[in-house]
């Protein structure tokens, strides 16, 4: 967006890059003392029962996470504003609602997803109550929601070599998600929105469109769990796209872990990547550490975990606290739980 503290505004009247919707007085305050940052600040007055909003449009790129904000002030005697942004036809994407302030400027934040939009309107306005009210508006910017990539060193080639259960990729993200993550059991998951792309092959209710290898409704925060070389298919780009609704509408920290596949591939192709770090997506690629041995020199063992139960419903199992932010999730490395006496323990 330009333009967004209203710095750039000759006049007391909007004008571009900022419009205006609605019958009713609007204008900038130019130095009077109003504004929360700078010299500027847009205000809207009204007595009608009109929508009036000050609005402008902005260039998004397709299936991107972005957050919105603004600082607003209102009247004692403010009804309801919104604050959101929507696409070039007029469909709400995204959008908050606030009343009085108190006096005072507050913050208010928007997440959305583009979805396929390449241009979209913010907006903050009100429908005006039918008695004289006002509406200040300062500090608007919009900014996109990137996630961030981290490689850790914490796996154990020797406990996963000792793990007996069948190898498959359910089997091997099982193995990951209990051994590294010290969870007694691992559980798919399946959160309920009828409106997120579902993935064939899911075997989610009616009702449910997604399954996660954790999740904590209550603290939002949802883990993807995948090993090898993993490709931006068409399996898995519907699993990326509704992870990142996930952030943009739900306010969820959604982490995607890689660990080493049977061969020793590992991580996403560069477009799977992208796309996640894109919804605002973590990634979090798992390296095999270095020292393989135990302090007696022998091949760590770790006995096979039984077979996952597969729960499907919430409410879902409490999970540790998301990571703090600037940093992925380090997930704990695995523990050498007996030695195979008398191996050794020198690996290629």
């Amino acid at each position: 967006m330009k333009d967004g503290g209203f710095e750039s505004q000759h006049s007391g009247s909007v004008s571009r890059p900022w419009g205006s919707e609605g019958p009713d007085s609007k204008g900038i305050d130019r130095g009077k003392g109003f504004s929360a940052a700078g010299d500027n600040n847009a205000w809207i007055r009204a007595a009608s029962k009109d929508w009036n909003a000050i609005t402008q449009s902005a260039s998004v790129d397709r299936h991107h996470a972005y957050a919105i904000s603004v600082k607003v002030r209102t009247s004692d005697n403010f009804a309801t504003g919104v604050f959101g942004v929507r696409t070039k036809s007029g469909a709400t994407i995204a959008e908050t609602q606030f009343g009085p302030t108190g006096g005072r400027y507050i913050d208010l934040v928007v997440k959305f997803n583009s979805e396929d939009n390449t241009s979209v309107t913010v907006y903050s306005g009100f429908w005006a109550p039918g008695t004289d009210v006002w509406l200040q508006i300062d500090e608007v910017y919009l900014g996109a929601i990137e996630g961030a990539v981290h490689d850790v060193t914490d796996v154990s080639r020797n406990a996963y070599e000792a793990f007996a259960v069948n190898r498959g990729t359910w089997a091997e993200d099982y193995f990951w998600a209990t051994v590294l993550h010290a969870s007694p059991t691992f559980t798919r998951q399946c959160h309920v929105d009828t409106s997120l792309p579902r993935n064939s092959g899911q075997t989610c209710g009616a009702n449910e469109a997604r399954i996660l290898d954790f999740a904590n409704t209550a603290q939002r925060i949802a883990y993807e769990v995948k090993s090898g070389k993993v490709s931006k298919s068409q399996e898995v780009e519907p699993q990326a796209t509704a992870d990142g609704k996930l952030v943009a509408a739900y306010g969820f920290h959604v982490e995607w872990h890689f660990f080493p596949g049977q061969k020793d591939t590992l991580g996403p192709s560069k477009p799977l990547r992208d796309y996640l770090t894109d919804q605002g997506i973590d990634v979090i690629i798992h390296h095999y550490e270095s020292d393989e041995c135990d302090r007696q020199g022998n091949r760590g063992i770790i006995p096979a975990p039984a077979p996952a139960p597969d729960l499907g419903i919430l409410p879902l199992p409490a999970l540790p606290a998301p990571a703090p932010a600037g940093g992925g999730l380090v997930f704990i490395p695995a523990v050498y739980t007996a030695a195979a006496a008398g191996t050794n323990c020198n690996i290629a």
